[in-house]
């Protein structure tokens, strides 16, 4: 796939304006969730098969989603499914049988007949349907049975630019209401994003373009595999340049062709084919389109276990895509810098992570809890000290919480001793911080902490006499922790080496590192891994999607290896105001050397 360069759009304009001249319309006339794997640890495949305007089934495994197909008085432009489709739809006859969720995006004849989809769910009482509330009348006074119905009608009563989440017959859904193309009121037009077994597919109704309120609902912030656009899409410069930059789809079905363009529009399309990955238009009759099955077992070479997300919602957040985004900045950094990694509690409930107050360098540990909606306010976590703790990580088996910490005063030492502690919580609360004997010294300071299944503690560590920072190892042995150590190995040829993350097995580590290239004056995120002697290799960059040219530190992974939670900060310095956690979904995208 080529760069799409400004020359690049300039020609799609240029085509664009071609196409309005032989009457390829911009515009069409008016009316007119947990993924499955096999035993190989791959997705189900994908299946699209179309009917008419912008009506398909998408399929994957048993999951199978109906959109726009309930109809047969369309507009006079444009086609309707053939009859003998339309007769096996509403007698559930393959590929038809077991269909979970019926999506309608506007009552408009050529996407919605409310005669049909009424007799649809009264035959099949395992359905669920999500419409615009604007179709609720029609739909009711169609329905022979409608108490049989009702309860699995999901309304869309939502204005222009709001979206709404729902799991209907657990396929996760986000409806966003957008104008009608024409800038019209009405009928309400909904777009929908929904997964089926690990697949993304996004589906735009019949929405008027606004790239704009695209990019206002947060599209291109999350994967997305199939697109379902109009024809036009890609002939339009917005449009173009929304599909190309912030969307990209792995795959773009173009639909909704007016009959009279059918012999001409295929040529067209082939004109900007070699800008996309993978786009085709769709015409009444063609056979299904299956996209292949994707081995997601290797998704990521350090760990088997970090692939695909199952989309569910992230302490109220919704799912990255292979872009990093903010994570519930208002919470996390609305007062305080953020300098540590984020750690979560093993019930879901809390999160925990060090941050400095923004009138001084004070810094402390800070928690908040969530209500299965939102975080609350942060505070400082029960077990913390007003300042001077850090570094915060639970264990392996999430039954201790560990982080670093200065300590009072001891006896007639000049200097304020610092260490590696531990808190553990029971059903009354958090009990008082263990310091970690081995780890108590004046020489050095101690930051972030992770610790592996071992028991092994890693942390970042800085002797006083040195102005080098490196990752440290205090190695749990016979129930005793023993005397800390500098890691070894191709990793020290690199300077300044601090936030470790480690795989609880020990067999890779996340770090910050300077970049590949250039001098050290900023910090990446990095991947280490240990080798065959125990030593460590020298780290190697994980991808331009994270690392950019702000400052990246404290990387983490979520407990089920899915998401990479990282810090970046465009301030002068890494401690700033412009410092936020973000976080992306794990793949071969994402950790990729380079």
């Amino acid at each position: 796939m080529k760069p799409l360069s400004k020359l690049s759009i300039g020609f799609i304009y240029g085509l664009m304006l071609t196409l309005i001249a032989v009457g390829l319309s911009g515009q069409p006339a008016r009316g007119l969730g947990p993924w499955n794997a096999d035993q190989d640890g791959q997705r189900e495949p994908l299946q699209l098969t179309y009917f008419a305007n912008m009506g398909v089934l998408v399929s994957s495994g048993n999951q199978k989603v109906l959109i726009d197909a309930l109809f047969d008085r369309p507009n006079e432009a444009y086609h309707a499914p053939s009859p003998e489709t339309l007769e096996k739809m509403m007698k559930g006859e393959a590929p038809f049988d077991g269909v979970d969720l019926l999506l309608v995006t506007h009552n408009h004849p050529d996407h919605f007949d409310a005669r049909l989809v009424a007799r649809y769910l009264e035959a099949f009482p395992d359905s669920v349907l999500l419409a615009p509330a604007d179709a609720a009348a029609e739909l009711r006074t169609a329905a022979t049975n409608w108490a049989r119905i009702e309860s699995r009608f999901i309304p869309l009563d939502l204005k222009v630019g709001e979206k709404e989440r729902r799991d209907p017959n657990r396929i996760p859904v986000t409806a966003f209401r957008t104008l009608h193309s024409g800038d019209r009121e009405s009928p309400m037009n909904v777009m929908y994003l929904f997964e089926l077994n690990g697949w993304r597919v996004f589906h735009e109704g019949d929405s008027p373009g606004k790239t704009d309120e695209y990019r206002d609902f947060g599209l291109g912030s999350a994967l997305v595999d199939l697109a379902l656009v109009h024809f036009w899409f890609p002939l339009e410069p917005n449009c173009a340049r929304f599909l190309y930059e912030v969307l990209k789809p792995d795959h773009i079905a173009l639909m909704h062709l007016p009959i009279r363009l059918e012999s001409d529009a295929p040529g067209k399309i082939d004109q900007v084919r070699e800008y996309y990955k993978d786009i085709f238009l769709m015409l009444p009759g063609m056979p299904s389109k299956t996209f292949q099955k994707e081995n997601i077992s290797g998704k990521a070479s350090f760990s088997a276990g970090a692939i695909l997300s199952d989309r569910e919602s992230f302490f109220g957040q919704a799912p990255p895509g292979l872009q990093p985004v903010k994570f519930v900045p208002e919470i996390l950094t609305s007062e305080k810098h953020p300098h540590g990694q984020l750690t979560f509690s093993p019930d879901g409930k809390s999160v925990f992570w060090a941050a400095m107050l923004q009138d001084g360098p004070e810094q402390t540990i800070y928690c908040s809890t969530f209500n299965g909606k939102t975080l609350s306010r942060p505070e400082v976590a029960p077990f913390a000290a007003a300042s001077g703790n850090g570094g915060p990580a639970f264990s392996a088996d999430s039954k201790r919480l560990f982080f670093s910490a200065e300590l009072p005063p001891s006896g007639d030492s000049p200097g304020r001793p610092t260490a590696i502690c531990y808190v553990d919580k029971s059903g009354s609360g958090w009990g008082k911080p263990t310091p970690i004997g081995s780890t108590i010294d004046t020489l050095m300071t101690k930051g972030q902490v992770s610790i592996a299944r071992s028991g092994n503690i890693y942390f970042s560590g800085r002797v006083l006499t040195e102005n080098t920072p490196g990752i440290y190892i205090c190695r749990y042995s016979d129930g005793k922790y023993l005397s800390p150590e500098k890691l070894s190995g191709p990793l020290t040829s690199v300077a300044l080496l601090v936030d470790p993350w480690v795989d609880p097995d020990e067999k890779f580590m996340l770090l910050s590192c300077p970049p590949l290239e250039g001098p050290p004056m900023l910090t990446d995120i990095g991947i280490s891994y240990r080798q065959a002697d125990g030593t460590w290799s020298k780290p190697a960059g994980i991808g331009g999607a994270v690392n950019t040219p702000a400052y990246e530190r404290f990387p983490s992974l979520s407990r089920d290896g899915k998401y990479l939670f990282f810090i970046r900060s465009f301030g002068e310095g890494f401690v700033s105001d412009q410092a936020h956690f973000y976080w992306v979904e794990v793949s071969k995208k994402t950790f990729r050397s380079g």
